[in-house]
């Protein structure tokens, strides 16, 4: 309600504000998207404590995304996978929109990208990760032989 005040008070008449959807309605908007944004704003929360599950399902949409440039959305997000643009700059973020409207390569590029690293995020692809470092890296083997 309070998005749609302000788009009427700034005479923002191009733009549809969606209620709270399922996550099945979510894909369907998602892959109705030509890129899919992410601005967060620089504060301490998103820029090192934060990995919002928003940028996984946009990994997985197959759809070009923009980002704020953060430390915690650049451990998954990189120039290969997201056009990252600066925080709490809209010319920036407006920059990154008309450069991936425009560059209808490099936006395939990036979501393909994209879509090829959501597999390292996969719940299967953690178990796996969790397990090699217990066998190795500092997990029991390690341990094991120390203690021998």
């Amino acid at each position: 309600q309070e998005y749609q005040e302000l788009a009427e008070k700034l005479n923002i008449k191009n733009i549809k504000l969606m209620p709270k959807v399922s996550q099945q309605q979510l894909a369907i908007y998602q892959q109705a998207c030509d890129i899919l944004l992410m601005p967060f704003p620089w504060t301490e929360h998103y820029a090192y404590f934060m990995s919002p599950l928003k940028m996984f399902e946009n990994m997985a949409s197959g759809r070009p995304i923009i980002a704020t440039d953060l430390p915690a959305i650049k451990e998954v997000l990189n120039q290969n996978n997201a056009f990252l643009v600066k925080p709490d700059d809209p010319q920036d973020l407006a920059r990154g929109i008309g450069r991936l409207i425009q560059d209808q390569q490099l936006s395939i590029t990036l979501a393909n990208q994209s879509l090829k690293d959501i597999q390292q995020y996969t719940w299967q692809a953690r178990v796996e990760k969790i397990i090699k470092f217990i066998l190795t890296e500092g997990g029991i083997e390690k341990n094991y032989q120390e203690n021998i």
